[in-house]
């Protein structure tokens, strides 16, 4: 059980990551 907590809690910052990625991409696109 803990390594799959721990593994969600890696999934989701790298989702997290991603999405701050997306959005700066979207951001310089759009100016």
């Amino acid at each position: 059980m803990k390594t799959f907590k721990k593994c969600s809690l890696v999934l989701r910052n790298v989702l997290s990551m991603w999405c701050n990625v997306e959005l700066g991409i979207r951001d310089a696109v759009m100016e």
